[in-house]
């Protein structure tokens, strides 16, 4: 019921959300995301950063909740940095989550709302059912804003703002590091016998992004090994997103391509770059003949600190507060009335897009310069 759920209201996205996203000044009328009149028309770029000039103290404490879909690595480090910045901007800060299930993150944000005693969300749901979380938000009057997974509608143009990655270059970059790595661990070979695998999970249009990027980065590098690129859908699998799909994917097409001496590998999250670190380890595989990247920090930073030593050798490192830290600062000037969800960021906002993405800073890394990113970052953001 879920898949088709999802796929289901993928096909209505298309049709549905143009309307949501038509006239900005119309959308911004609606619902939960109107900020009221006092609003300016336009914003100065430092409005909703760490560089805006607001006493945050001069009011009580806002109440907001972390509304999320999934509870992985990614929910609980974003709710552990929603957390560490509290005390600093002046909020309290509750979670609900849907628990990987469409009709319950629905159903828990349709009732968080109706409750009420909430000024502000901070809401991370999946793409697939964003037209009826936009429903469920817009038919609300409770400001929030969209994190990690920005929305869209059919003409690809963000209708809401978001923070996020720049998701194709997250893709594009891990793999572009690799490749100027290989020759540490492997020496110099011949590259007809390098190939790729891209272990995705389409149905969600930002990581299918990141997919993207990676094969069309590998591709840069090596015009002549197409036919060495293997690409695997996890949204086909009865694992999805979990550990299991990305051990299957890297088990199945290594074993059946043998041709292949040399392999790259990644998972558009890290999960999935987990699955086929275990997969290299069962297949008597090492960093001497396969090596594997992934996008985010957590999963990669535990294995590491465990003592993995393996094939998985590097990820694109991402500072979750630098990630998280925006959005929260957005929604406290929507609530404020010194921005509307359509003049904040003006710095990020896209040719054609009724909405800024809020691009999060990120490096591609191996575990050795990991810890000097985060506390550059740290520096940056000032805790």
């Amino acid at each position: 019921m879920k898949k088709f759920l999802a796929v289901f209201l993928v096909l209505v996205l298309a049709f549905s959300l143009a309307a949501c996203g038509k006239d900005s000044d119309d959308a911004g009328s609606q619902g939960g995301s109107s900020p009221g009149a006092s609003a300016p028309a336009s914003v100065a770029p430092t409005v909703g950063t760490v560089d805006d000039d607001v006493d945050y103290f001069d009011r009580d404490p806002y109440k907001f909740v972390y509304a999320h879909y999934d509870n992985r690595s990614l929910e609980q480090e974003a709710w552990e940095s929603f957390l560490l910045v509290a005390d600093r901007f002046n909020y309290e800060v509750t979670r609900m989550s849907g628990n990987s299930d469409d009709e319950t993150y629905l159903n828990n944000l349709q009732a968080l709302i109706d409750r009420g005693g909430v000024d502000g969300l901070l809401v991370q749901a999946p793409t697939t059912i964003a037209k009826a979380v936009y429903d469920v938000l817009e038919d609300g009057d409770v400001p929030y804003i969209i994190m990690f997974s920005p929305f869209y509608d059919d003409q690809n143009r963000a209708i809401m703002p978001s923070s996020a990655l720049n998701q194709y270059d997250t893709g594009y970059e891990t793999i572009s590091f690799l490749i100027d790595i290989r020759e540490d661990y492997w020496g110099a070979v011949d590259s007809s016998e390098i190939g790729l695998i891209v272990i995705d999970f389409s149905v969600i249009p930002v990581l299918h992004e990141r997919a993207v990027g990676i094969q069309d980065a590998f591709e840069a590098s090596f015009p002549n090994n197409k036919d060495n690129i293997f690409y695997y859908d996890a949204y086909s699998s009865p694992t999805g997103m979990q550990m299991e799909s990305g051990y299957d994917a890297t088990s199945q097409i290594v074993n059946a391509n043998p041709n292949i001496k040399y392999w790259m590998i990644c998972g558009t999250i890290e999960e999935l770059s987990q699955g086929a670190a275990r997969a290299a380890e069962s297949l008597g595989r090492d960093e001497s003949s396969m090596l594997i990247t992934a996008i985010g920090t957590t999963v990669f930073k535990e294995e590491w600190e465990s003592g993995y030593t393996g094939s998985w050798v590097s990820t694109i490192a991402i500072y979750t507060p630098g990630h998280t830290t925006p959005g929260v600062l957005a929604l406290i000037a929507f609530i404020e009335g010194r921005a509307t969800p359509f003049n904040i960021w003006p710095q990020f906002l896209r040719p054609g897009d009724l909405a800024a993405i809020w691009e999060a800073d990120f490096k591609p890394v191996t575990f050795a310069g990991l810890y000097d990113y985060l506390e550059e970052m740290r520096l940056i953001y000032g805790w």
